[in-house]
């Protein structure tokens, strides 16, 4: 099995997020979910599962996202972006349709891909002001 999840067990980082950094104790939500990762890793002597970890991410029809219905969605409408980020805030996206893609291989990856955790590539960072730029060039 393989679930998708997210980067926040990980907690604020100065540098690219990699597969071997130690999952964060600060903060309610990253230190949950660090604790989950620590849960799930434990069991995987017995169930056989991998997790892949995305950025926020974006695609048609993806509603709930910082780049969802309200930001590129409106902007294919011609209409003005509402997001609940700074705009000019470097971010990471991924494309719905590849996180996909990289579940669809991790699934069929060797017995050794399993029991860990691996971080989704994405596209480079940028702003949220850029993206929506690129959006609106497109549409």
């Amino acid at each position: 099995m393989v679930f998708i999840d997210n980067l926040y067990q990980l907690g604020p980082q100065s540098e690219p997020r990699r597969e071997d950094m130690p999952l964060t104790k600060r903060g309610g939500k990253p230190a949950a979910l660090a604790e989950t990762t620590r849960i799930w890793m434990g069991a995987s002597d017995r169930v056989r599962f991998a997790a892949l970890r995305c950025t926020d991410f974006y695609a048609p029809g993806v509603v709930v996202s910082h780049l969802g219905a309200s930001a590129l969605g409106e902007v294919a409408k011609g209409k003005a972006a509402q997001l609940g980020v700074p705009p000019d805030t470097p971010h990471d996206f991924a494309y719905v349709p590849d996180i996909a893609r990289a579940a669809l291989t991790l699934l069929d990856a060797p017995d050794n891909a399993y029991g860990q955790a691996w971080n989704m590539p994405c596209a480079p960072t940028r702003t949220p002001r850029e993206i929506l730029q690129l959006g609106a060039a497109a549409a």
